[in-house]
């Protein structure tokens, strides 16, 4: 076997390597988002105020930030 031929299979099993331990790391992310979403839409429901959903994430050591519509501390329910 050449050099070009044992450099092809090589990179050829460098790079099934990679794409094995990406698409395992990308089924654990999304198991560990699957289980934080189902958490949320266990408790929380549309129409909560915002209040109410911040005392939620507060209670529940949730790092957030509002990201557009009103003012934070409006008592007013969320869209």
């Amino acid at each position: 076997m050449n050099k070009i031929g044992a450099g092809f299979i090589v990179a050829t099993v460098l790079f099934s390597t990679l794409l094995v331990h990406s698409r395992l790391a990308q089924k654990r992310r999304d198991s560990a988002y699957r289980g934080a979403l189902a958490s949320f839409q266990l408790n929380l429901r549309a129409g909560m105020t915002r209040a109410e959903v911040e005392t939620y994430l507060k209670s529940r050591q949730v790092q957030y930030q509002w990201i557009g519509g009103e003012v934070p501390g409006d008592a007013g329910p969320m869209q």
